[in-house]
């Protein structure tokens, strides 16, 4: 099996379905949480690898 054949296997039958409906729930919370500052973002893109040039 490769990769992706073993994972399904592995976790075949209603575990997708219970994966689904559990990342719906947690979706539907309302939160004003934020785990990574705006501001930290602005600055830490521009020097990270996204940015730099492909050889």
């Amino acid at each position: 099996m490769v990769g992706g054949d073993l994972v399904q296997e592995a976790c075949a039958g209603s575990w997708w379905e219970d994966l689904a409906g559990t990342l719906a729930k947690v979706a539907a919370v309302d939160t004003d949480r934020v785990a990574v500052r705006q501001q930290y973002m602005d600055r830490a893109i521009p020097n990270s690898w996204a940015s730099r040039p492909r050889p």
